[in-house]
């Protein structure tokens, strides 16, 4: 991501507003992944959220671990497999209770001490993380750091909220991206996997999807991945064929 300039001929107030809005429109832009959209994200905010040195996105996972989606340094990833060990920290808090979290300085700051000394070890001294929401949703936290205490003042907490917002509908957008591209994928290959069920053995489509799922139910393995072997090497795991019999091909 290129360095933005304000327009030096605008109230500061509008100019930072015009470049949060060049911003936005990049990070809402078209992205292959959540991962492509997290990495800008977690860089745009470096730009936009006075004082953090460090950002990362992180969401929580299967057991409550936190997984690190997107990082512009590895002391985030560190930050966040700390959190998981002890089970508290400040993104944890934001995921889980409240929608942010400011730590003006971690050499005060009382409430997750094994974090905090972790933390004080890796440089950092403030935090700032924001709760990435979508109808109420929690879709992750925007994390910030700063090797500064007192960094993230007033300004620096109301920059972190407005690009937070930004950033949960690009992120959003993203995963409706993957789940509809992986979506229109199985299709196209439970389709392929039909054809070779229908020109085998000489049945009709609604014929052929039967076998498929009767397989997946026999496998007790996904209909996706029952069609994906069958599409790309041929095979099938079926306990019935057309002719009454019942095997394994």
């Amino acid at each position: 991501m290129r360095p933005r300039e304000s327009d030096p001929s605008l109230p500061r107030g509008i100019a930072w507003a015009a470049v949060m809005a060049d911003l936005a429109r990049e990070v809402q832009g078209e992205h292959p992944d959540r991962t492509a959209a997290a990495e800008l994200v977690t860089s745009g905010a470096l730009e936009m959220v006075p004082g953090s040195r460090v950002a990362c996105i992180t969401e929580v996972g299967k057991n409550r671990a936190v997984t690190t989606l997107a990082a512009t340094d590895v002391i985030a990833e560190a930050l966040n497999a700390e959190q998981s060990r002890v089970g508290a920290g400040p993104c944890l808090s934001v995921l889980w209770d409240e929608n942010l979290v400011l730590v003006a300085d971690l050499a005060s700051d009382e409430r997750w001490p094994d974090y905090s000394r972790t933390a004080r070890g890796l440089g950092v001294r403030s935090v700032l993380a924001v709760r990435l929401y979508l109808r109420r949703k929690a879709l992750g936290a925007l994390s910030l750091y700063s090797d500064r205490p007192g960094i993230f003042d007033d300004d620096a907490v109301a920059a972190a909220v407005a690009y937070a917002a930004h950033a949960t509908v690009a992120l959003d957008q993203a995963r409706q991206r993957e789940q509809l591209t992986g979506s229109l994928q199985g299709r196209e290959i439970i389709g392929q996997a039909k054809g070779i069920l229908m020109e085998r053995h000489g049945v009709g489509d609604q014929e052929a999807f039967r076998m498929l799922v009767q397989a997946s139910q026999h496998a007790n393995i996904p209909l996706r991945q029952i069609a994906d072997r069958l599409a790309f090497t041929g095979e099938l795991i079926a306990d019935h064929d057309p002719t009454g019999g019942s095997r394994t091909e």
